[in-house]
């Protein structure tokens, strides 16, 4: 190994060693402002693959209207898309758990080698892998049982836009602020007789929240 290609390899920035491609998209000024007194700032990172900046933003557009309830004001801070060197469809889902016997190619080590320190950070992904159904999943505090980079991430797929899905899923629901939703209450599902937003059952999924959780998200933005 000569001395010319390891100064090229520690003068390369660390992305281009991890990322096949890395784009910072524009986000609309509406997208990035609020007049509530309240805010919650928002990163946004799309896994290279069926996820576009336009279906995020359209499905940002539905969470923010709904969290105006709680006169909290939800702004996207910055949003990227990047191709891993591992595909987004099928990602090895270790989020519960360590890089074991993976060759580092899961969920934690995409969080390391992203190495964005802000939160709430939302994650748009094709997939979890076989062994791993699920559609979408966040991990407030009140989730970890030890501190991980998955701390106030949230991660949503692109199951969540399959036609049997959306045929059972309530119109006025917003998916992506459900998963908010756990960050900003650091609290799990809600159950009981009430539709809710945090409802555990999706029959009685709606974009309400209490007067209660609305006050729990604005002291928790304002500890």
């Amino acid at each position: 190994m000569t001395k010319a290609f390891l100064i090229s390899l520690l003068l390369t920035p660390l992305w281009a060693q991890t990322f096949k491609s890395e784009q910072v998209h524009p986000v609309p000024k509406e997208l990035q402002e609020s007049a509530a007194e309240n805010q919650a700032k928002v990163d946004i990172v799309i896994l290279k693959g069926k996820w576009t900046p336009e279906k995020v933003y359209k499905r940002f557009k539905k969470l923010r209207k709904i969290y105006e309830q709680c006169r909290v004001g939800v702004v996207i801070s910055s949003l990227k898309e990047v191709e891993w060197k591992y595909s987004g469809l099928g990602l090895y889902y270790d989020l519960d758990d360590d890089y074991t016997e993976r060759y580092h190619d899961g969920t934690l080590q995409l969080l390391t080698d992203l190495n964005i320190q802000s939160r709430p950070l939302a994650i748009f992904l094709d997939s979890f892998d076989e062994y791993m159904p699920k559609m979408a999943t966040a991990f407030p505090l009140l989730k970890m049982v030890k501190q991980t980079p998955a701390l106030n991430t949230l991660w949503i797929t692109d199951k969540v836009n399959d036609k049997d899905y959306l045929k059972l899923e309530p119109d006025s629901y917003s998916v992506f602020a459900h998963e908010l939703g756990h960050l900003l209450l650091n609290d799990t599902h809600l159950y009981g007789p009430d539709a809710n937003l945090m409802h555990h059952q999706l029959s009685m999924l709606n974009d309400q929240l209490s007067e209660k959780q609305c006050e729990r998200i604005r002291k928790n933005l304002n500890p």
